[in-house]
């Protein structure tokens, strides 16, 4: 699904990330699984040719998790300017609260793999729940995240550790254990980009648990098997279960299915709603409009393949399109899945990730904004008329002016721009955020060559010219 259009007045005007979380101090990146000569760690790098590449059993079904402090950051887009996902490739994205905060008093030796976490206060959790560690005396050197793969105890997680921190030694604890389930249905999820297909009420009564369970729907829902599935109680949606779908007879409502995941409770009740959740949206916008391409062509019809062409599209998620809400999200912990099954490299890559508040102006840009290809190869004609070419990669830029701002806004992001971004650090614009068919086509990520100065027009009115040369 690409972006849909669901606000009002400025929808359609340009967005400027230029502040990202993932460059502030004391945010933390980790997931599964990246190979050690290029490390998870290199999304946090400007260079886009110093990528993060997958390895292991699930490189093809990679995840992250950031850690971008107390809850008092906003986020609006984020975005991978350059990766190596298929045009098949999809991605769900949550903003999550911590389940469960509790303390380890352990002397932990922050490594991979499998170990037990002896907790503080006694909690029951899901398998494949995720689980950041961090010492209370050097936070932002001794950590670890991963998925949690059972209880041992009431007292005792088991945890499959998949990042760790740079800091080396056993330091003793405390350490704060933040326990996260990302399908939470108490209000620790804030964000979620899935979309919701179904919501069928039950008549069966019903039990909290993993494992096997069959209800009764009321109405044909479109449930097929291995459809993901949530099941949680009505009038209480802190008790609920995750599964898939077994099996599903449409004459009887007759529904068969395995809960791998539940809130832990031992609640039983017969309000029951039943939700088929979307798959993922996919990473890649619509990049070949309906009848934009030759008849017979295979890529003509709404396609999202670039055949032949020498675009890297940008993955790209802003918040207020697809939620409908100006607002920016506010979480600490941004989860970010992604499969791409088909990818005939059989891993993936990814440059510089962006988790930004971003910007959306009041008053757009001003028509005659330009975009240029700038082609910096060599050419040399010789008197005979023979043609020496040395190539050098293109790029493109944008030039555009800002009238009309207001005192508030031109201050407060226009002449930020310059102070925090100069003339070496990335800003990600983009143009025209409702036109999906042309997103890869007006969306930049690069560096202002020069920094003009926020000119008063007139009383409350203010103008800057800004041009953003891409990086490639």
């Amino acid at each position: 699904m690409g972006l849909r259009m669901a606000l009002a007045g400025n929808a359609n005007n340009i967005v400027l990330a230029t502040q990202n979380w993932i460059d502030m101090d004391g945010t933390i990146v980790g997931g599964a699984e990246y190979l050690p000569e290029l490390p998870l760690s290199n999304i946090a790098q400007d260079r886009l040719s110093l990528v993060a590449r997958t390895g292991g059993a699930d490189a093809l079904n990679p995840w992250i998790l950031a850690d971008i402090g107390q809850d008092i950051n906003p986020v609006s887009l984020i975005a991978f300017p350059r990766h190596g996902l298929s045009d098949a490739a999809t991605w769900r994205i949550r903003g999550m609260q911590a389940k469960f905060i509790t303390t380890s008093i352990d002397q932990l030796v922050p490594t991979l793999g499998s170990m037990p976490i002896n907790i503080v206060d006694p909690i029951n959790v899901g398998a494949d729940w995720f689980l950041f560690i961090r010492n209370n005396s050097a936070p932002d050197q001794f950590w670890m995240i991963g998925q949690i793969t059972g209880n041992v105890s009431p007292q005792c997680i088991q945890f499959n550790c998949v990042t760790i921190g740079p800091g080396l030694g056993s330091p003793s604890g405390p350490w704060d254990v933040f326990i996260l389930s990302p399908n939470d249905r108490s209000g620790c999820v804030k964000y979620d980009n899935t979309a919701v297909i179904g919501q069928v009420r039950s008549s069966s009564n019903i039990q909290v648990s993993t494992g096997s369970h069959q209800v009764t729907t009321s109405g044909n829902s479109f449930l097929f098997p291995g459809s993901p599935i949530s099941v949680w109680q009505a009038s209480d949606s802190s008790n609920w279960m995750v599964g898939h779908v077994d099996t599903y007879d449409w004459t009887t409502g007759i529904l068969n299915f395995t809960a791998t995941g539940s809130s832990g409770t031992a609640a039983r009740f017969d309000d029951v709603i039943i939700e088929r959740l979307d798959a993922d949206r996919h990473v890649w916008p619509e990049v070949t409009a309906l009848g934009q391409s030759f008849w017979g062509n295979d890529y003509g019809w709404g396609g999202r393949l670039l055949h032949g062409t020498n675009y890297s599209p940008p993955a790209i998620h802003y918040l207020p399109l697809e939620s409908g809400c100006v607002v920016p999200f506010y979480a600490r912990f941004w989860l970010i899945e992604m499969a791409d099954p088909a990818n005939s490299r059989g891993y993936l890559d990814f440059a510089k990730l962006i988790l930004s508040p971003a910007f959306q102006p009041s008053v757009n840009i001003s028509f005659n904004w330009k975009i240029e290809w700038v082609d910096p190869s060599l050419v040399n004609r010789t008197r005979g008329g023979q043609v020496f070419t040395d190539p050098r990669p293109s790029f493109r830029r944008l030039s555009m002016v800002f009238e009309n701002q207001q005192t508030l806004e031109a201050f407060s992001h226009l002449y930020e721009l310059d102070r925090m971004c100069g003339r070496s650090k990335p800003v990600l614009a983009i143009v025209m955020p409702t036109d999906t068919a042309n997103l890869h086509r007006v969306t930049i990520y690069g560096s202002m060559p020069n920094l003009p100065a926020l000119q008063n027009t007139y009383v409350d009115r203010y103008s800057k010219n800004v041009v953003i040369e891409e990086w490639i």
